[in-house]
């Protein structure tokens, strides 16, 4: 998402910066921290994803006195616009306990190289593990940084 960081030097000092640890040249993969909206059931959530080199991806919301989530998974390639991916988002309290976890897979868009959307389906399950139903999920993505966060 910090792309527009190479934009704002002249060419010849741009071809010299130096990119953050992390951060892959190819500007058609989805690497880097990215932030956006993901909508599911009606309802749209603040939602921020990190996609690494490595082919890993996660995605996480800091804990409050109610609890938090946290996803972990993998992305790959499906064309030279378009990459998938797929994991476990895992909910829980303000004590940490695990109160429920979706599965999720998304199909998704690359726009130019700030923006990505998506298409997708997300299965959620209960802390012991019984399905609770499925919905699909959009998400709009906009790039914040050319190299991942920690996962």
């Amino acid at each position: 998402m910090l792309l527009g960081v190479a934009l704002a030097f002249p060419a010849s000092a741009a071809a010299h910066a130096v990119a953050p640890a992390g951060a892959v040249k190819d500007r058609s993969a989805p690497v880097g921290l990215w932030t956006g909206t993901v909508t599911f059931s009606g309802t749209e959530i603040e939602a921020t994803m990190s996609f690494a080199a490595d082919g890993t991806m996660c995605s996480s919301q800091p804990p409050g006195p109610e609890g938090g989530a946290e996803a972990r998974g993998r992305w790959w390639r499906a064309g030279t616009a378009t990459f998938s991916f797929r994991g476990t988002e895992r909910f829980f309290d303000g004590s940490g306990a695990t109160t429920g976890h979706l599965r999720f897979r998304h199909d998704a868009t690359l726009v130019g190289v700030a923006w990505f959307t998506t298409t997708g389906v997300g299965t959620y399950f209960d802390a012991d593990g019984n399905e609770l139903g499925s919905t699909p999920a959009t998400a709009r993505m906009k790039r914040v940084s050319p190299a991942p966060q920690q996962c």
